[in-house]
């Protein structure tokens, strides 16, 4: 049985810096693309902006194919 909290939230995606070991949480209702890529986005953007560097190395652990691509096309456009 899955629990869900209070506000419907299932999952969390979770975003490290591995220099400054800074972490980022982004609580998620679905584990689908159309929710996890604009989370993940959002993260960057702000690690971004807190840290002052360009994002130059993204690596993910248990991605589905679709997200993959997707955010790969995302990351390519963006110069990373």
């Amino acid at each position: 049985m899955y629990l869900k909290s209070v506000r419907g939230y299932r999952y969390y995606l979770v975003v490290s810096y591995d220099v400054s070991r800074l972490v980022w949480l982004k609580l998620l209702k679905l584990k689908a693309t159309k929710e996890v890529y604009p989370a993940l986005a959002e993260i960057r953007a702000n690690a971004e902006r807190s840290t002052g560097e360009k994002c130059r190395y993204f690596r993910a652990n248990n991605s589905t194919r679709e997200f993959r691509y997707t955010f790969q096309e995302s990351l390519t456009i963006n110069g990373v």
